[in-house]
């Protein structure tokens, strides 16, 4: 555990006045992910482990759009310590397109649709040619 965790936890049991100022500083710059495109799709992801979960047979549309971090700050974890977390986002042009290996489980429709065929786990890429970004959907498909 490095010295500033230490001081952290001391301050977080009552040792105040000592350690005010080692805190609350920031030792990382978040500015390296202003800039960052990432895709956000729709309806929002709702699992843990699978992004979305359909029936076999059931159907389920997706729409993606391109996002834009336009700013970042400094977070800490008491148990991971300091990272960077985006609190600024626009969307920005780009024409988001889904693919798959998995057409035994699922079949790809125009406008997104995405069908349920056999029971088991399915990728989907979502991907942008401008700006160039990829994100892998899990999606699972039960069997009723």
């Amino acid at each position: 555990m490095t010295r500033r965790r230490w001081a952290f936890v001391l301050c977080a049991v009552g040792v105040v006045a000592a350690c005010s100022d080692i805190s609350s500083d920031s030792p990382i710059d978040c500015n390296y992910l202003v800039g960052y495109h990432f895709i956000v799709m729709q309806p929002p992801t709702t699992g843990v482990i699978y992004d979305y979960t359909i029936n076999v047979g059931d159907s389920i549309r997706l729409a993606g759009s391109v996002h834009r971090v336009d700013a970042a700050t400094p977070t800490f974890d008491p148990l991971g310590g300091w990272s960077c977390a985006s609190n600024g986002s626009s969307q920005v042009p780009g024409v988001v397109t889904f693919t798959t290996n998995d057409t035994q489980l699922i079949r790809l429709h125009a406008n997104g649709w995405v069908r349920g065929l056999s029971f088991g786990s399915a990728t989907v890429t979502a991907s942008s040619a401008s700006p160039l970004v990829t994100d892998d959907i899990d999606i699972l498909v039960y069997s009723p």
